[in-house]
């Protein structure tokens, strides 16, 4: 799979680079940035440990980016994030039947995962600094039970951002933005409603632990606020 990945990052890093050889700024045209998109965690669990009011997520995204026209730029990016997640546990009887669940098993959850992007300039900006709308493409490979035998599986998703580029001394790039995006899985567990302890066991359905590792993973891509860093590079 990493293998895979390198080469489909070359290939796609030379199409690029070809795409864009009469474009540029200042005789460059390659970026490299770290991005950091934060969103609250709305009271769940999350990296920082058991819910709080000032809990959030973060998905750390190194990029590069080639100005593909004056207008443009088209990218490869790669995400990480570790976090923590709620997940059911089912108790039982003396003997043995299952009597009800309660959302109060937790796990940890480690995130991967790559994507590509077209960001598009408008007004009197000019690649790469101004205004810009974003759209991306994203693959998380993640972990849910990663102090365990690990349980690894993948989830698609895609979000658009707005935001703004700034240049400075025509080498330092830097970005503030906000997105929007949805995963494709995880709805039913990002929206169900944690506190339903004492429930009985067959009132509402049950969901595996992997269900509720792709809601955790919706819940912190659907909003995002972005700041990243980076360097006109070449």
């Amino acid at each position: 799979m990493k293998k895979k990945l390198i080469i489909l990052t070359f290939i796609t890093f030379a199409v690029l680079c070809g795409f864009s050889q009469n474009c540029g700024y200042m005789g460059k045209r390659v970026l490299i940035n770290a991005d950091i998109s934060l969103s609250p965690a709305w009271l769940n669990y999350s990296f920082m440990g058991e819910p709080q009011y000032y809990t959030f997520n973060y998905i750390f995204s190194p990029n590069i980016e080639v100005i593909a026209w004056k207008k443009g730029t088209a990218g490869v990016v790669g995400h990480f994030f570790k976090t923590q997640y709620e997940h059911e546990v089912v108790y039982y009887d003396d003997e043995n039947n299952p009597i009800f669940s309660s959302v109060d098993g937790v796990d940890d959850l480690e995130v991967g995962g790559f994507g590509f992007f077209y960001k598009q300039y408008f007004g009197k900006s000019h690649a790469p600094f101004g205004l810009f709308f974003k759209f991306e493409m994203d693959c998380f490979i993640y972990n849910y039970t990663p102090n365990e035998a690990a349980s690894i599986d993948k989830i698609l998703g895609c979000k658009i951002e707005f935001g703004k580029d700034w240049l400075l001394l025509n080498r330092l790039h830097l970005s503030l933005a906000g997105s929007l995006g949805s995963t494709f899985g995880g709805y039913r567990t990002a929206l169900y409603d944690p506190d339903f302890s004492n429930y009985y066991f067959y009132s509402y359905p049950q969901y595996s632990n992997n269900s509720w590792a792709k809601g955790k993973i919706l819940g912190a891509y659907w909003f995002g606020i972005k700041v990243g860093i980076g360097i006109l590079a070449f």
